[in-house]
């Protein structure tokens, strides 16, 4: 199925890869700096401060079962009309055009399929997803 159209931000988060709505994101940094968030789940428990405006940031790599990212490293801000959240990333690998990729069913819950680019099968993580995990993890 290829019914996609848009481009899509592809990161990396250790050995493994993922893809999101170039049009869900806001801006990249490179290097944050990010400071704790006390007593927050270890998913989200660091914030940066963007342009005045404190975002948590999400362990992306936590949230989907890997080994956590360094602190430091690339955040994705979210356009802050779809969520007010970052989201850190290992790195950007690229930006792609979703006209004509293949796409599948995916195997993890906070995802809407995959798509297949030259990494491989890659998860295109759905932000409404995210933000309702992250819901249910802070109401328990």
């Amino acid at each position: 199925m290829s019914d996609q159209t848009g481009r899509i931000i592809v990161c990396a988060v250790g050995e493994s890869f993922f893809a999101l709505p170039l049009e869900l994101t806001a801006e990249v940094i490179e290097d944050a700096r990010v400071s704790p968030i006390p007593c927050a789940p270890p998913q989200l428990s660091d914030a940066v401060n963007v342009h005045g405006r404190i975002v948590p940031v999400l362990d992306v790599a936590l949230l989907l079962g890997n080994t956590a990212v360094q602190p430091g490293r690339t955040i994705l801000v979210l356009d802050p009309q779809v969520a007010d959240l970052a989201l850190r990333v290992g790195m950007v690998t690229g930006i792609a055009a979703m006209d004509g990729v293949e796409r599948r069913e995916g195997e993890l819950p906070m995802t809407d399929g995959e798509l297949l680019l030259p990494e491989g099968w890659v998860p295109l993580l759905s932000v409404a997803r995210l933000v309702d995990e992250i819901e249910t993890m802070l109401s328990t």
